[in-house]
Parts: C-alpha cells; structure tokens; sequence
C-alpha cells in the first residue's frame, strides 16, 4: 500500500512538472506572430501593362479600399493577368509567375505568395497573405472585374526533323525509334525566342494536334515532348551538358514535367501547358519545388520556316556503296562513296561508276575522304577535293573526262531522265547505332538552292 501511494505521488508530481513545462514552452511564443491586417477590396483604383521583350508584360494594378491602397507589379507572357500562385522576384531575374514589387500602404511586401484566379471572361479573384518590411503582415482579398485590352506579340514557329528520333540508354549509344520522327520547333513572340520544343511523333504526321507528355525515356511513336536536361560537370573538365525542351525567360529554364497541347490549324500552331515543371539547375536532376510552376499560351504561331522535313525529301533508298584506294593513283587514304535515293527511284550500276535510272525522284552521291575504306561516324564538312582530309566529304566538281560531274552531287529524275549539280559547300553529320546509319544532309548547290536530305538504314555494299 505505501508504494502504491508513492507511486500515485510520483505520478501527481510528474503532472505538475509536465504543466509547467508546457507552460513555460508556449508562453515565450505569445504575440510573436500578431494577426494580419485585412484588406478587402472589389476597386482597382489604377492598371497599366508594360510590354517588354520576348512576349513578356509586367502588370501593374493598384486595387483601393476606404483610403489604402494594394499595388503589385505581376510578371506575366500573355497580355492579360493568367491564373498562377505568383512569388515575389527580383526585377532582373524575375519571369512568367512572378511579381516583382507589392506595397501594401507605404510597406514593401517582402514575401509571401499571391494566387490569381479568373472566374468568367473578366472576374478575378486576388489573394494572399504576405508579409511586410516591418514584419506585420496583410490578408490581401479582391474580387472584381479587370479588363485588358487585347495586345497579343505576333507568335512564329520553325520547324526542322529528323527522322528517326533517336533515344539513348547510356548517353553514348543511339537507338532510333522506328516509324518516329523528333520535330524541333522555336517559337518566337515578335522576333525573340520564348520556347524550344522537342516533340515525338509518328513520320509525316498529318497534323501536329494533340497532348504531348514530358518525358525524359522516350521509346515509341506515341507522341511525347523530350525533357529538358542540364547538368554542370565543370569539377570533372566536362562543362556544362544541356539539351532537350525548354522555355526561354532571361535564360533558358528546361521543361522537367507536365504536358504541352498543340492545336494545329492547317499549320498554324498554337501551343498551350498550365503544368510544366521546370529543372533544378543547381540539381541537374529535380523539378523546382512548388510554385514553380510555369504556365504558357503561345497562340496562332505560323510557320515562319522549315517544312516539316529535310525540305520534305526523305532518302529511304541505298542505291550503292563502294570505295576506292587513293595510292593507285599516287594519292593516300580512300573515297568511300555513297549513293541514296528517294522512295520513288530505282536505279542500278551502269558499269562505269555511274548509275541508269527508272521512275522519278531525287538521289545523291557522296564522296567521303577517309583513311580506311569504312565509314564512321562523324561530322563531315564538305571542302574542295584538293584540300580534303580524312574526315571531310568532298565538294562537287567537273568530272576530268567527259560531261558531267564527279564529287558530291545533287540530282533530279524525272522518268528516267536525270541531270546533277555540284555540292559545293555545307555539313554531313553521319551517326551509327549498330548496322544502322542515319545520314543526315545540309549543304548548298552551285546555284545557290539549299538541300536538307536524310537517310535512315544499314549500308551493305
């Protein structure tokens, strides 16, 4: 009995002293965080919109309420105020969902976040609760109407691809996806560069319409938009590795997640994502943390160059591969020789290095200087042949006996009946994945006329 009653003593005291603990463990925190002023609102006592470079606006709004006034500055790339969960920037680094200056009163806001929600055509809601340079705080609330007259930035697009895209699983070893096609656009707001997308489709798609995931392992046809990347391996004597999707603000910001929808109009695109999730570059491999959210709409962009395609020829035929030894005739190293065609062309050896045609299309033929009687990969600049080196592709020129030309050519069938120009300038750049080559062709004709051409297969002579 006596140690029960010491017990229940002991149990009484250890109360006591928890009490007085947590008594003295909440009292030093009373007042510290005092309640926010509120400011309520349904005026916007002033608003003005300043247009600045690569599509992107700075909105001022001063909203009012019995004698005080809210003013904040938003960051935006439309011309009106989109929904976003803003966050305070400073002026030379600030971007899309950022504001870059609030006073509440005659204090600064020094942080805090601002949500803008649009209910209707012109119906806002504005609120928060932020903190002040005197360290009170304010509950910010409005709900209104505020109008923006439209002044939308011209939007434009190019767009080049390669056929087929090509996924890596090391970061060295290319495996193309088949039956794909990477599509590059940048788009432009009145003549500045605001985006760079990587899109995945299946070839020749009839129409770019459609809701494109960001994903960083693409494997299939099924239509994604490659993901940013960027990675700073300066301490190794690498660099800086960067790549992929990105939108551009100041600096490129790469598109880690979300989705991109497209809406193709018979060419005019128009390019909107409330979701993307922007790379870490102090990572290299994480998202921003929340709000770091970017939202865009780039609409009726139109295609201010590329054609879809290589200048839409696609060299799907090998019509031969060969080589020959330069010291037989007094020389070093070796030409390897390539000859491709479009789908619609047949062609065979005439038995004196030239080729008889049948159908209709186009071909090339290249001459590579090399110093074995292999193709590798590599890029290949196209120089006069009397200046080659191993690792250079040869330019165009008169063939020394008869008409016609000899070195890298450009030419055109139409039944059968075909004619070449001289390649005199421009860049091969040659990638294998296994068997398989991927040619890919930008040079100039001595007319002046541009050629884009690629060629996908494996080159069995």
């Amino acid at each position: 009995m006596k140690n029960i009653i010491q017990y229940f003593v002991y149990t009484i005291a250890v109360i006591f002293m928890f009490a007085a603990c947590k008594k003295d463990m909440i009292d030093p925190l009373t007042g510290k965080y005092p309640k926010p002023v509120e400011f309520t609102s349904n005026m916007i006592g002033s608003q003005n919109v300043v247009k600045q470079e690569g599509g992107i606006r700075v909105i001022s709004l001063q909203m009012s309420s019995a004698g005080t006034s809210f003013d904040v500055d938003f960051v935006v790339n439309t011309f009106f105020l989109r929904e976003n969960a803003y966050t305070i920037a400073p002026a030379e680094s600030a971007r899309n969902g950022n504001y870059i200056a609030a006073r509440f009163g005659q204090q600064s806001v020094v942080t805090g976040v601002i949500d803008v929600k649009l209910s209707g055509e012109n119906t806002y809601t504005i609120s928060g609760t932020l903190q002040l340079a005197d360290n009170t705080f304010v509950k910010v609330f409005f709900e209104g109407a505020i109008i923006f007259e439209p002044d939308p930035p011209e939007y434009t697009y190019t767009l080049e691809v390669q056929k087929p895209y090509a996924y890596t699983m090391d970061g060295m070893t290319f495996t193309p996806v088949v039956g794909s096609q990477l599509n590059n656009i940048d788009v432009y707001a009145d003549g500045a560069l605001v985006a760079h997308f990587e899109i995945v489709t299946a070839e020749n798609p009839s129409s770019l319409s459609g809701d494109y995931p960001v994903s960083g392992e693409i494997r299939d046809a099924n239509g994604a938009v490659v993901q940013g990347m960027y990675m700073d391996l300066s301490m190794f004597g690498v660099g800086i590795i960067e790549g992929g999707s990105f939108i551009f603000e100041d600096e490129n910001q790469y598109i880690f997640g979300g989705k991109l929808t497209i809406a193709d109009d018979n060419g005019t695109l128009t390019f909107t994502s409330s979701d993307f999730t922007i790379l870490d570059k102090e990572s290299g491999f994480d998202p921003l943390p929340l709000p770091g959210i970017i939202s865009i709409n780039y609409p009726d962009a139109v295609n201010d160059g590329g054609s879809g395609g290589y200048n839409g020829v696609e060299l799907t035929k090998l019509l031969s591969v060969s080589s020959m030894d330069l010291s037989m005739f007094g020389g070093s190293g070796f030409n390897v020789t390539v000859k491709l065609a479009t789908d619609g062309l047949t062609g065979t050896d005439d038995g004196m290095g030239g080729i008889s045609f049948t159908g209709s299309g186009n071909y090339v033929s290249i001459d590579f200087r090399r110093d074995a009687a292999t193709l590798v990969e590599g890029v290949y600049n196209i120089v006069p042949d009397a200046s080659a080196q191993s690792g250079d592709a040869i330019a165009g020129y008169p063939a020394m006996f008869g008409d016609g030309n000899w070195g890298s050519v450009w030419g055109t069938v139409t039944d059968g009946a075909g004619s070449d120009v001289q390649i005199t300038g421009g860049v091969i750049n040659v990638s294998v994945s296994g068997d398989v080559y991927t040619i890919e062709i930008e040079a100039t004709t001595e007319n002046g006329d541009d050629i884009k051409a690629s060629f996908t297969g494996e080159l069995d002579s």
